[in-house]
């Protein structure tokens, strides 16, 4: 099939024992079908799937290099370990992943158009090098994994994935962009390996956490690098966020909801900033016991109306180490 232009509207299965791709790009409404390849070569073919409805059976192993989503196209449980795609990975329909999506190399390139969509109840994976160079649409599958080594290459923008995850694999660092990264629920940063995955914002990212936010150590070591950026918590709902006594951006809560803002480890920070009365609601913050926060400035105005509650999230004290200044109106404070 070098080198040609094929438009097919209904059905295609490829089931040879070999397939060539190279340079030709394939035009499909219907399903397409290559899990049954046995060899395939698909460097420079483009498969443009823009059927309504229509069904992807693919194979990890034998990637597609460039598709693209035009129609409403499943990713079916039927795959073979689910899709690899080498180059190009264009959303500009709607892809519900049944099985896994995998980006498995540094030439992988995820961009979801405005009017894309990325959803359903697997994952999707990036590994090391791999990027996500435009996100104007929606990525709201069960979970976003990052995986590895990557440098500015996954785009600031609202992600709202079921999880984010954040895996190191050993000796790994991701570098963040210059932006803001805003997650609609639960992001982990965790390290599965022997060796440093290393987190580095010296490009000065800002993140916003709706969901919980965990630093998970117990496999391997994480290295967070400051940037000058800062993190907000702004949802509704009870969020944990559990930073490992590390050293992090300035702080910003806006949550309002009854269960608080849980810090569920130490951390030390420029600035924690709690402002109750712009909030038009009382805000809590609750901090773990027998731990230390070491915080530069310290700034929780809250109002007669819409106080600031700090709490210990045991009936062990907690500590506050203000080494700069502090600035504290209407606040109750137990167990400190």
């Amino acid at each position: 099939f070098s080198s040609r232009n094929i438009t097919v509207l209904n059905d295609v299965v490829v089931a040879n024992t070999r397939v060539e791709m190279g340079g030709s790009i394939w035009t499909v409404g219907g399903n397409w079908n290559h899990r049954d390849v046995e060899n395939g070569n698909a460097v420079d073919s483009t498969v443009i799937l823009n059927g309504i409805d229509k069904r992807l059976i693919g194979s990890a192993v034998k990637g597609l290099f460039n598709l693209i989503i035009d129609g409403s196209i499943q990713l079916d449980s039927a795959s073979d370990g689910g899709q690899g795609v080498e180059n190009l990975l264009i959303i500009n329909g709607t892809m519900t992943l049944q099985d896994l999506l995998i980006l498995p190399v540094a030439t992988s390139d995820l961009r979801v158009f405005e009017t894309g969509r990325m959803t359903g109840p697997q994952d999707l994976v990036l590994m090391s090098g791999a990027s996500i160079s435009l996100m104007d649409g929606i990525i709201d599958n069960n979970q976003l994994i990052v995986s590895g080594d990557h440098n500015q290459n996954i785009i600031p923008a609202r992600y709202d994935s079921q999880g984010v995850r954040f895996e190191g694999t050993g000796a790994a660092e991701i570098t963040l962009a210059n932006g803001t990264y805003e997650f609609s629920n639960d992001v982990f940063f965790s390290n599965g390996g022997v060796g440093t995955y290393v987190i580095n914002n010296a490009a000065h990212p800002n993140f916003i956490f709706n969901g919980d936010v965990t630093f998970d150590e117990s496999a391997g070591s994480i290295e967070w690098i400051k940037g000058n950026g800062q993190i907000s918590f702004t949802d509704n709902f009870e969020q944990y966020a559990s930073f490992g006594g590390k050293d992090i951006e300035s702080l910003i809560s806006s949550n309002t909801s009854a269960g608080g803002l849980i810090f569920s480890s130490s951390f030390t920070t420029a600035e924690l900033r709690v402002m109750s009365a712009d909030l038009a609601s009382s805000a809590t913050l609750y901090f773990a016991g027998h731990s230390t926060f070491t915080i530069s400035t310290f700034t929780t105005l809250g109002s007669a109306s819409y106080p600031i509650i700090l709490k210990s999230t045991s009936s062990a004290q907690w500590y506050l180490k203000v080494t700069s200044s502090f600035t504290v109106e209407n606040v109750h404070v137990s167990s400190s």
